[in-house]
């Protein structure tokens, strides 16, 4: 969980060349080493390193998760199985947003979530998006992203 958005910027490049609308994603779950939100608030990596989380013998639990990787700052009882749930829960709740960004753009009823380029014309992106063909990728926790989106 250690990549960002700039990893994949030669795929992206690819495949915007060829005529596709290309996001990449910086998830807001806690694993990005930063955030931009559109209010200008910047959030930094917020989860502990290694020398603040639950202290403590490592203890294998229940599907090979190992507790002591859970962050200090969740409560004691949680697992690691609880820290990735809810992050999947935020990056699917984020991908879900942006497929309703594009429907809206494709609609044309997005005006306060973005002024469009004077380079798309007047109607900007209306009508022009085939939404029948959303695609999504991501690596490691990114590819699970991908599958539960879809």
């Amino acid at each position: 969980m250690l990549g960002n958005r700039s990893c994949y910027s030669t795929c992206c490049i690819d495949l915007a060349s060829l005529g596709f609308i290309v996001f990449a994603v910086e998830h807001a779950d806690g694993t990005a080493a930063l955030n931009c939100y559109p209010d200008k608030t910047k959030v930094d990596f917020k989860h502990a390193p290694r020398s603040n989380v639950i202290p403590g013998k490592h203890v294998r639990i229940k599907n090979g998760f190992n507790k002591s990787l859970v962050p200090a700052n969740l409560p004691k009882d949680s697992t690691q199985h609880d820290l990735r749930n809810s992050q999947l829960k935020q990056r699917i709740s984020e991908m879900q947003f942006i497929a309703n960004c594009l429907e809206r753009l494709n609609a044309g009823t997005h005006k306060e979530l973005t002024e469009i380029p004077a380079s798309l014309g007047e109607q900007g992106l209306v009508g022009r998006l085939d939404l029948d063909k959303l695609g999504c990728m991501g690596h490691s926790f990114g590819a699970l992203t991908s599958i539960c989106t879809s």
